[in-house]
């Protein structure tokens, strides 16, 4: 009887254990599936996120977990009286380590955005970087300022970055200030792109943000051919823009599609409700440099 009263505790101190490990298993799992932050971690430990592999780093982790369980239960569990009393600890135990990690996990979805982007581009990914969080109307400084690096490493700044929804701040949201927070990819990296010579959209697409067509005009000619198909998409809505706008121009630039497009796009702005054309706008024009301009 003793004997049977004994493998009952030890089965009953095994499942215990065995339940312990399954949700350990499932929070390192969802934690290094999901959130960059223990990337970070990773970086600062072992220098690089190059061998960080979410399932094969969890599955190590979960296994090392399991076998610091198992010692434990070697030294210390098969001493305790496994009772309802013990369950229920076990139990209460369990649910303060899975709200421990809920709440280290990244509530935010622009943090997480960011924290995604710029481990992407760390690892030379940045097709992959552009995608995240492009259907999400959120966003942040830092996060445009990593997209635009994005971009002109791809050189699709011209076409694209208006595509994202911007913040305020004009061209300063291109480059990183005193409170942008450095994470995995070094903030010198981006200012050292950002002000090379040969960066010619960032320097363009500055003016853009600042709104200053002007200055625009007269400075997209030097470096581009504006009666080239290959212009780049925001700078042929910047020049249609310009040209409608001022009568005293150094240029006169059209192309009829665009055009037609520019003129759709006014008769949206000037619709009967102020919040109607603004919502109509979006939908139909939010990714073009005209509702920048407008509305931003």
């Amino acid at each position: 009887m003793n004997s049977f009263i004994k493998n009952v505790n030890s089965t009953a101190a095994m499942k215990a254990v065995c339940a312990i490990v399954f949700c350990i298993t499932v929070i390192l799992y969802t934690c290094f599936a999901q959130a960059d932050m223990l990337a970070y971690v990773w970086q600062q430990l072992f220098g690089s996120v190059a061998g960080f592999h979410r399932v094969p780093v969890s599955l190590f982790i979960t296994a090392v977990a399991a076998f610091i369980l198992y010692i434990i239960y070697k030294v210390f569990l098969h001493r305790i009286p496994w009772n309802l009393h013990t369950f229920w600890i076990c139990l209460l135990t369990i649910c303060i380590i899975l709200s421990m990690a809920l709440s280290l996990t990244d509530t935010s979805d622009v943090h997480h955005y960011r924290l995604r982007t710029e481990r992407l581009l760390l690892e030379g990914k940045t097709d992959r970087a552009l995608l995240v969080g492009k259907k999400s109307r959120t966003t942040n400084r830092d996060l445009v300022m990593l997209r635009a690096y994005a971009l002109e490493k791809n050189h699709q700044l011209g076409d694209k970055l208006f595509q994202y929804p911007m913040v305020k701040g004009g061209s300063a949201i291109l480059y990183p200030d005193s409170s942008t927070e450095q994470w995995f990819l070094p903030l010198e990296q981006i200012r050292r792109l950002a002000e090379d010579k040969q960066s010619v959209d960032y320097r363009l697409c500055g003016l853009l943000l600042d709104k200053q067509l002007d200055a625009f005009a007269k400075s997209v000619t030097k470096y581009y051919d504006i009666s080239s198909s290959t212009l780049p998409k925001h700078y042929k809505e910047a020049l249609t823009l310009y040209t409608h706008k001022r009568s005293n121009r150094v240029i006169t630039y059209y192309d009829s599609v665009v055009d037609a497009d520019y003129e759709d796009f006014l008769k949206l702005v000037n619709g009967s409700s102020k919040d109607i054309s603004q919502t109509s706008a979006r939908d139909v024009y939010g990714n073009t440099y005209w509702y920048y301009y407008v509305y931003q």
